[in-house]
């Protein structure tokens, strides 16, 4: 019986340990190969303020660099429904070449804007962010979907 149990206890931290590599596995997969490539880039550097691994960084001055990518990543994409490329020129990602870039900036600048005045009139822990509005697109909604 305490073999049983033995046996059963290791197959369940085994389970556990398969199950938590996978996911990690997963993630990694999911993560677009230009976040790969400019973590590669930042290795090493990942904890420095962003302006000083990052050229042209008008805008999240002063967090670590990895930040940026993951705001690029797990905000920006998924909130707009876009890649980095939708903003960025591949491979110039310093470039103000695309006008959306532009637009992200000032989107930013109003988000900051919203998010002080919420303080103000709601209280400390009301935000709002890019899905707020964008809910997955490029366009916002400007009234509720039917």
């Amino acid at each position: 019986m305490r073999a049983l149990k033995r046996a059963i206890g290791l197959f369940m931290l085994l389970s556990v340990v398969l199950t938590t590599a996978s996911l990690q596995a997963q993630e990694q997969r999911k993560k677009s190969g230009v976040i790969q490539e400019l973590e590669k880039a930042i290795a090493g550097r990942e904890n420095e303020p962003a302006e000083k691994v990052f050229k042209n960084i008008k805008m999240l001055k002063g967090i670590p660099a990895i930040r940026v990518l993951r705001i690029m990543e797990n905000g920006f994409s998924p909130a707009l429904g876009v890649k980095c490329t939708f903003c960025h020129v591949k491979g110039e990602w310093d470039s103000d070449e695309k006008p959306e870039k532009e637009t992200a900036r000032k989107m930013m600048k109003m988000v900051g804007e919203i998010r002080e005045e919420l303080k103000n009139i709601v209280d400390e822990k009301a935000t709002i962010n890019c899905y707020t509005c964008h809910r997955g697109d490029v366009e916002p909604a400007l009234r509720p979907k039917k």
